[in-house]
């Protein structure tokens, strides 16, 4: 796992600017989920279709290729109007989702806290030594 180290500006294998769009990203796709669910609900496999299609492109660029997997899985299914098969892949991403929703805030607390940590030291070693010394 690589996370935010300040030098190569990446975080996880992720940009840190790719890492900032990641609680839109998610939110999303819990807006995603219920539509599908309300979909699933009224037979509409279009809109699962294409919504599964969607989210296998989508996931991967992210840095969730389990979303894309699901994603793809999804669009299978519901082209072939499978509800039990799509149903099952609705709950593996739920779960996928509370996953990547606590792993994105667990990165933004780790990032919070080095920036603190950073923040604290300021000056030069040469400073710092001067500055006890004459205390």
């Amino acid at each position: 796992m690589t996370f935010d180290d300040g030098a190569s500006g990446r975080v996880r294998g992720r940009s840190v600017a790719a890492a900032a769009l990641l609680p839109r990203f998610l939110e999303h796709r819990r807006r995603d989920l219920a539509t599908l669910v309300a979909a699933l609900e009224h037979g509409d496999f279009e809109t699962l279709a294409r919504l599964g299609h969607n989210m296998s492109g989508n996931g991967v660029s992210y840095g969730f290729p389990e979303i894309s997997a699901i994603g793809e899985r999804l669009e299978a299914e519901a082209i072939a109007g499978n509800p039990s098969a799509v149903r099952e892949h609705l709950a593996a991403l739920e779960a996928c989702l509370a996953r990547a929703s606590e792993e994105v805030a667990s990165e933004a607390a780790r990032r919070a806290e080095s920036s603190t940590q950073v923040r604290a030291v300021t000056g030069d070693a040469k400073g710092i030594s001067r500055q006890t010394r004459q205390r």
